[in-house]
C-alpha cells in the first residue's frame, strides 16, 4: 500500500494537470493574441498600409478592450487600465481576414474578450492578454 500512495504521489507531481491546464489556457491566449495581430496586419496590408476604422480611430499609446461592448469596457489589465470604449474588431470578421474574434479560454467573451489592443505611433499594433496564468505576459506586435 505505501508503494502504491508513493507511485501515485510521483505520477500527481510529475502530471500535474493544473500546471497542464493553465499551459494550455496561455498557449490558446498566446495563439489567440498573435490570429488577432496578424488579421490587423493583414488588412492594413490590403488597404494599402490604411488600418480598419475602428483600429484608424483609436488615440496612439492609449490600450483599449477588445471586444463589442459600447461602454463600461474599462478593466484592470495586468497593470495596465484599459479606456472606457472597448475597440470592436468585427470589419476584421466582415472583411475575412479572421474567422471569429477569439476571447480569453477562461474569462472571455465577444462582449468584452481580456485581450487588448494599443496602436502605436508608428502605426503597428499591440495584441496582449490580460490574464496569463504561466507566463509573465503574452504580447504580438505587428
Amino acid at each position: 500500500m505505501a508503494v502504491f500512495c508513493i507511485v501515485t504521489v510521483i505520477v500527481f507531481v510529475v502530471l500535474n494537470p493544473a500546471q497542464k491546464v493553465r499551459e494550455q489556457h496561455d498557449a490558446q491566449r498566446s495563439f489567440d493574441v498573435a490570429s488577432i495581430a496578424a488579421a490587423i496586419h493583414n488588412a492594413q496590408v490590403s488597404n494599402g498600409g490604411r488600418h480598419i476604422a475602428t483600429v484608424s480611430l483609436l488615440s496612439a499609446n492609449t490600450v483599449y478592450a477588445i471586444g463589442t461592448r459600447k461602454e463600461n469596457c474599462s478593466r484592470l489589465c495586468g497593470n495596465v487600465t484599459t479606456q472606457t470604449a472597448c475597440v470592436d474588431l468585427s470589419p476584421l470578421v466582415d472583411g475575412q481576414y479572421i474567422d471569429a474574434i477569439p476571447s480569453d479560454p477562461t474569462t472571455g467573451n465577444a462582449d468584452v474578450t481580456n485581450y487588448v489592443l494599443m496602436r502605436n505611433i508608428n502605426n503597428s499594433v499591440t495584441v496582449s492578454a490580460c490574464n496569463p496564468e504561466t507566463q509573465a505576459e503574452i504580447t504580438v506586435t505587428r
